[in-house]
């Protein structure tokens, strides 16, 4: 009886180190899982670049051509540029083609898109005049996409729609959705 109850005393001490060591073991793992491997780089993190009251350059779709923006306030990392407060120029030819302004927008420096937000109004030198919700400038097609609210109106014209698919001087336009046309004589 007394060599059982030795055992049992043995036992328990071994059963209770084992569980004291394994509760140790997952303590340490679990206070440096966060951290990275030997030979791996951390991540550094996002860096955001703000400013204010700033013009930002944005390359057009034409040569010699690019958007000239004034905007009240930029945030930025290396990839894309949030913007707020926005009045700009499409510059052509050294020449203010058309005008915009918008609440707030964000460019993809990668795919040189631009698309603003909020009371977003475009127009032309020769009267055409865009307004939405949303509209998203493609770099490379050299197109606008409007969405959402869209009205487009030119001299004794003027076409509401749920999204519009333009040339950027508004002559090659598509829309989609429910649409009304005004013509005035």
């Amino acid at each position: 009886m007394e060599l059982r109850k030795r055992w049992l005393t043995i036992l328990m001490v071994v059963v209770f180190g084992i569980a004291l060591i394994i509760s140790g073991v997952a303590m340490f793992q679990a206070s440096h899982q966060n951290q990275s491997k030997p030979g791996e780089r951390e991540k550094p993190a996002e860096v955001l670049d703000e400013l204010t009251g700033i013009n930002v350059k944005v390359p057009g779709s034409e040569k010699d051509s690019y958007w000239d923006l004034t905007v009240s306030k930029m945030a930025k990392d290396q990839t894309t540029a949030r913007l707020e407060g926005i009045r700009g120029d499409y510059v052509l030819n050294k020449q203010a083609s058309y005008h915009l302004t918008a609440q707030t927008g964000m460019i993809d420096w990668r795919t040189r898109t631009m698309e603003l937000s909020g009371e977003v109004r475009f127009w032309t030198a020769d009267g055409k005049e865009l307004t939405a919700e949303r509209i998203r400038w493609d770099q490379a097609q050299g197109r606008i996409i409007a969405e959402h609210r869209v009205r487009l109106k030119g001299p004794g014209l003027s076409l509401d729609a749920s999204k519009l698919d333009a040339s950027l001087d508004l002559d090659q336009v598509r829309f989609s959705g429910t649409t009304k046309v005004t013509y005035r004589r």
